[in-house]
């Protein structure tokens, strides 16, 4: 991108503006490292979240299955509970999928990407003011 640096008239006035590019360097290299950790940990929890997600609705159907074939009595009534918890675990696993799904995973690794380009233009934009500063300094 093109600046006007021509405007900046002063080595202190390109030391003001590195401190700052630097600040917001050292802010985004943070900010890159700590999503990186994250997106290492989503990836991690969404497989597993998955995993366990599709083993409730297994099971779900699995207890369905052989409520249809009991008779009434003790047993069925125990199926029917178990039926509703899975059914409330399910909901609720559902309802933190957002959090842990893939869709958190591709959220995530956006935000890297979005970072990463910030970094770019701030390493851009302290080239061009350490090359104006040489400049002023000639």
């Amino acid at each position: 991108m093109n600046y006007s640096l021509n405007l900046v008239t002063t080595i202190a006035d390109c030391d003001a503006l590195l401190n700052m590019a630097n600040d917001e360097k050292n802010t985004l290299e943070y900010r890159q490292t700590t999503l990186n950790y994250q997106l290492n940990n989503q990836t991690e929890s969404s497989v597993e979240f998955a995993s366990d997600l599709l083993a409730a609705t297994t099971e779900l159907q699995s207890v369905e299955a052989s409520i249809a074939q009991m008779t009434e009595g003790d047993a069925r009534n125990a199926q029917i509970r178990r039926k509703m918890t899975l059914e409330l675990k399910i909901f609720n696993m559902n309802l933190r999928a957002e959090n842990y799904g893939i869709t958190s995973v591709l959220s995530r690794q956006m935000e890297i990407n979005q970072v990463a380009q910030q970094l770019e233009v701030t390493d851009a934009f302290i080239a061009d003011v350490e090359a104006r500063k040489l400049q002023l300094a000639a």
